[in-house]
């Protein structure tokens, strides 16, 4: 990759273009999958190729090809673009160029690990879980995914970065649709997936557990949520809307998520942090070369920054921080999370339980949704909570509610962070997914709607 990254770098210098940026990219991606004894894989695929834009008088122009040769035509198409048919007269600034290769290492690398090693890790998951009960279905996925990808543009940077991503789904299921899943998901090697069989017996709990689950009563209750459930909370309700370029078409949406209104109690503080290198959503530099920084999104219950683009932040007078992320070749950089979770607090489990005279507590979560004013969760288990004790089981439990609302009816935060992440990642606007990662603590709320 380094040769064609110089060659890329004086396509770009060499352009009499007003900007130009160029990503080069490489994917390797293998899936491999075990139900009950029969297992297949699909890969190594591997996909490669260039996408670039240039600027013109305040004018865009876009090409981009499968492959990584023909930079320079490729520049000049995006140049002629910009001239002929381009649109935007759109704000942009560069910082300060950069200019590095970042490549966080690994403990066991799944690059240096045989096929057979990866497949006996499914195998040998799908067989615990089938022992673990008799009477259930075992399935477990693997993905692994090397991405070597690299920035320059025109201004001077040059940045470089190798992410190494693998994660397991493990499920198991009974008759009559009773179901119960983990999926991992990490930015590094091997050595998170190997030895989870604390994962299996999670997974065999919560099966008999729910073998014969109870309904919950539909309405608004009070409740304590689990950290993956409040970490997916943070990322629905309030994560897309702090994506610039999301609300920018409506102005009531623009004007909710302003820096300086209150939104909470003085207990939320989210932040978006991509220095969480463990995790999907973690990047040294963003898809247009701007250094991964920690952003605080809300402070003490305050909207303090967004997530921006160089052109978002240009119009918006905010300082960039690395939220720029385009899935793949031929796609265009958007303002995106990365690794959004809510701060922790000072209180335990317990400590919120014991707050809870009568509710629930739900954990888990097996998806989410949002319209940027009303979201929806399903959390995979519950219980129903009297007196700070927790009572009956629930079934798969889902939760709405409008987002500002939900947002001022946290009241306590626990001390207990989590974070939580796959490579199924977040689509949005039509866009293929990205890795991201979300997490926080136990949280309580004074109220949220069940059914």
């Amino acid at each position: 990759m380094q040769h064609i990254r110089e060659r890329a770098e004086k396509a770009a210098q060499g352009s009499e273009a007003d900007f130009v940026e160029i990503r080069l990219e490489r994917i390797e991606s293998l899936e491999l999958s075990q139900v009950g004894r029969r297992g297949w894989s699909v890969g190594p695929v591997v996909r490669e190729g260039v996408t670039v834009r240039a600027l013109v008088s305040g004018k865009w122009g876009y090409s981009w090809a499968s492959g990584l040769g023909g930079i320079q035509s490729l520049v000049d198409r995006a140049a002629g673009a910009a001239i002929s048919t381009g649109k935007g007269d759109t704000a942009f600034s560069v910082g300060s160029p950069e200019r590095n290769t970042f490549s966080p290492g690994s403990l066991d690398p799944f690059t240096q690990a045989p096929l057979r090693d990866k497949a006996f890790l499914c195998r040998h998951y799908c067989e615990l879980l089938g022992m673990s009960n008799s009477t259930a279905s075992a399935r477990v996925d693997y993905s692994e995914v090397l991405r070597d990808r690299v920035v320059v543009n025109s201004a001077g940077t040059s940045v470089r970065e190798v992410e190494e991503l693998c994660g397991l789904r493990m499920q198991a299921a009974l008759s009559g649709g009773v179901t119960a899943s983990r999926s991992l998901g990490f930015r590094g090697g091997l050595e998170h997936l190997r030895h989870r069989e604390d994962i299996v017996r999670e997974i065999t709990e919560d099966l008999n557990l729910r073998a014969t689950p109870c309904s919950p009563t539909p309405g608004d209750t009070p409740a304590v949520l689990g950290p993956e459930l409040a970490g997916m909370l943070v990322h629905e309700a309030f994560g897309h809307l702090a994506e610039s370029d999301v609300p920018g078409g409506c102005p009531s949406l623009s004007a909710l998520v302003k820096p300086g209104r209150r939104v909470g109690a003085e207990c939320l503080t989210i932040v978006d942090d991509p220095t969480h290198f463990h995790m999907p959503g973690s990047c040294s530099w963003d898809d247009e070369g701007t250094r991964g920084a920690r952003t605080t999104l809300i402070s003490r219950g305050v909207v303090e920054n967004r997530l921006h683009t160089l052109s978002t932040a240009a119009a918006s007078g905010a300082a960039p921080a690395g939220n720029a992320r385009a899935w793949g070749v031929g796609s265009f950089p958007m303002a995106r999370m990365r690794c959004t979770l809510l701060e922790p607090g000072e209180g335990t489990l317990e400590d919120l339980l014991s707050e809870l005279e009568r509710g629930v507590y739900l954990k888990g979560c097996l998806g989410g949704a949002t319209d940027m004013e009303r979201f929806s969760l399903i959390a995979e288990s519950g219980w129903t909570v009297n007196r700070g004790k927790t009572r009956m089981l629930l079934g798969p439990v889902v939760i709405t509610g409008d987002v500002f609302h939900t947002l001022k009816t946290i009241q306590s935060v626990g001390n207990d962070l989590q974070l939580f992440g796959n490579l199924g990642g977040c689509g949005r606007a039509g866009e293929k997914a990205i890795p991201v990662s979300y997490g926080g603590p136990h949280i309580l709320v004074s109220g949220i709607r069940i059914g």
